[in-house]
């Protein structure tokens, strides 16, 4: 579903780079995509950055978000979707959001996961850079459109549903 109708050169920039089967830094480094927590984390977020992914508590800064992808990534077999519905850019700041499915493999000792919704970032313009500033995530049935498409037999992900919040 596209939620916005027209889209300046800027936005459309930001648009596809949030619409990807990884998370791209602003460098455009793969962070999640290519299992690298310093891209998804310190190369994707300002360094006063405030993260707020659903069910954990906020995290601050390059330090701690850096510490939480490194548990979750370094080792480890992650999927990211995204879909960017709208971006809208305000001087030196910009709102994109849209929805998402993350999944991990389970292995021994490690819980998979699998967890769609919607995410909501504000961006901050640092160097001429799009960085992350604000970012949140909740569970939504609006990421049920990633659960069905065809990238999924391809990416291997065989659930057809999202999980039951």
């Amino acid at each position: 579903m596209e939620m916005q109708t027209e889209w300046s050169e800027e936005e459309l920039a930001l648009k596809e780079r949030f619409t990807t089967n990884t998370y791209k830094s602003a460098e455009g480094a793969t962070g999640y995509g290519g299992n690298d927590s310093e891209a998804a984390s310190v190369g994707y977020f300002t360094e006063d950055a405030i993260s707020c992914a659903a069910g954990h508590p906020a995290m601050v800064g390059h330090k701690v978000l850096h510490a939480w992808h490194k548990r979750r990534m370094d080792g480890h077999h992650m999927r990211v979707q995204t879909i960017c519905q709208h971006v809208n850019i305000v001087g030196d700041l910009a709102i994109v959001g849209g929805v998402f499915r993350i999944s991990r493999d389970a292995e021994e000792g490690v819980p998979g996961v699998e967890h769609g919704g919607r995410w909501l970032s504000v961006l901050k313009k640092v160097d001429g850079q799009w960085l992350t500033w604000r970012d949140m995530d909740t569970p939504s049935p609006d990421a049920q459109v990633l659960y069905k498409d065809p990238v999924d037999v391809a990416l291997g992900w065989v659930r057809a549903e999202l999980p039951k919040v």
